[in-house]
């Protein structure tokens, strides 16, 4: 069983990670450049890439135009990135109309001097928002995005208003599951922690944080339900109570025992506050279905939301192919084979692309090991005559992103060429010496 392999691998020591631990967020949005069309008061565009989840509309926090036709908030990152999902805090005071109407889209430049609408690609439509004080997720209509730039307009004579805005390429495998704790106080419920309304403030418009009773180590607790290769977990704490965090330890284990503070597998552990608006990133290969936070104190534990970034084990591979060039990309379809020998490739037929020489780049969450093993391998199909001729990509370079890149994806490079014929296709062997560790991969073909 993969669990018992890897979690031997990985049985950890207490490590204090108070000082100097990397807290990297896995928002992609988080403190990028922003821009709106106009600014109401004080209520400028980079308060919703802050980290404060605080919807009270008051100085100092949230973004609001002016009333205006088609008010319009982008948000530009430093390089493209893969977006599968946002979440939006709206503001309070039951305003949930606000954001009534709303148009996301993406585009694969930076280029914003012109905001013509109708250059992004649409990303989601919002006819209607119905919470306030509250947020909202949202997923990509079609396959993933690939931007740099995302626009957020309303296609309306109003002020558009924005709390919070988050991005990602990860799953939060989550939310809305079954969620348990130590105690909890009136309303404080352990659910709220994965309801998916990311208010820091408790009781605001009736959303609530957890809230466990004044107790010797408090802990909350999740079970995902699946065995899950866990990457990453965020955490969204009480901004009026932030000491309700201190002193966390955060684990992943396999089974549901009472969390404990010296947990098979520690995420990190901390011996201060902990941020209002943090992450975590597990080590490589952890794998378990619940996770948990223990406080190590006399005191009470709050959270006001948790994410748990990763994938499921018995989840199928998706492998997702996109041709970029310059600022435009477009999917191509990739298709599952067996080849004779029982090994199982993924195709992608490129022919229509007319290229013979180009480079690719296969990103993906803990895909290093791979590329370096070479269990993946590119390799392209030509023709010449009747006769087809396949020819091995040359690795020219591997990155480790997952405690680096806001995305976490590893990246490798190859150069891929059919000589002077056209390739007709890239496959990628052997999937089956991969796929039940790694469940999502993006081949990116650049022509030469």
């Amino acid at each position: 069983m993969i669990t018992n392999i890897v979690t031997s691998l990985f049985i950890l020591t207490l490590i204090d990670w108070s000082s100097g631990f990397n807290l990297k967020t896995v928002n992609i949005a988080f403190e990028q450049f922003t821009k709106q069309s106009t600014t109401f008061e004080q209520h400028i565009s980079n308060f919703t890439v802050n980290g404060i989840f605080d919807p009270r509309f008051k100085p100092n926090v949230c973004s609001q135009t002016t009333t205006e036709q088609n008010p319009w908030l982008i948000v530009q990152f430093e390089k493209a990135y893969i977006i599968q999902a946002m979440r939006l805090l709206n503001r309070n005071n039951n305003h949930h109309e606000k954001l009534n109407n709303l148009s996301i889209k993406t585009k694969l430049s930076r280029d914003i001097s012109i905001t013509n609408f109708e250059s992004f690609q649409l990303f989601n439509f919002i006819e209607k928002f119905l919470v306030s004080s509250g947020s909202k997720s949202f997923k990509c209509k079609t396959k993933p995005h690939y931007a740099t730039t995302v626009l957020f307009y309303i296609n309306t004579l109003n002020p558009l208003t924005l709390c919070q805005i988050e991005m990602w390429n990860l799953k939060n495998l989550a939310k809305h599951k079954v969620a348990t704790s130590s105690s909890f106080i009136g309303n404080g419920y352990p659910r709220n922690g994965v309801d998916d309304l990311v208010c820091a403030i408790f009781n605001v418009d009736g959303i609530a944080c957890t809230h466990t009773s004044l107790e010797n180590l408090p802990w909350w607790k999740v079970d995902l339900a699946n065995e899950t290769i866990v990457y990453a977990i965020s955490m969204i704490g009480d901004l009026e109570r932030p000491g309700r965090s201190m002193n966390a330890y955060i684990s992943v284990t396999e089974n549901s025992t009472i969390p404990v503070l010296n947990m098979p597998i520690l995420c990190a552990s901390f011996n201060d506050i902990l941020p209002n608006y943090s992450t975590v990133r597990c080590p490589k290969l952890t794998i378990g279905r619940y996770v948990s936070i223990i406080l190590n104190a006399n005191t009470v534990l709050t959270v006001c939301e948790v994410d748990v970034f990763g994938a499921n084990t018995n989840d199928i591979i998706m492998i997702y192919s996109i041709f970029v060039n310059g600022t435009d990309y477009h999917h191509l379809n990739t298709r599952f084979v067996k080849d004779c020998n029982g090994h199982i490739k993924a195709t992608t037929n490129i022919l229509k692309e007319n290229i013979n020489h180009f480079r690719i780049e296969i990103k993906g969450v803990g895909i290093e090991n791979i590329c370096q093993k070479y269990n993946i391998m590119p390799v392209t199909t030509f023709q010449i005559g009747d006769r087809k001729y396949d020819e091995f990509c040359k690795l020219t370079n591997v990155n480790n992103g997952y405690f680096i890149e806001r995305d976490m994806y590893d990246k490798c490079s190859y150069s891929c060429t059919c000589k002077s014929h056209l390739c007709h296709s890239i496959s990628l062997y052997d999937i089956s010496k991969f796929e039940s560790l790694v469940k999502e991969i993006f081949v990116f073909l650049y022509p030469n």
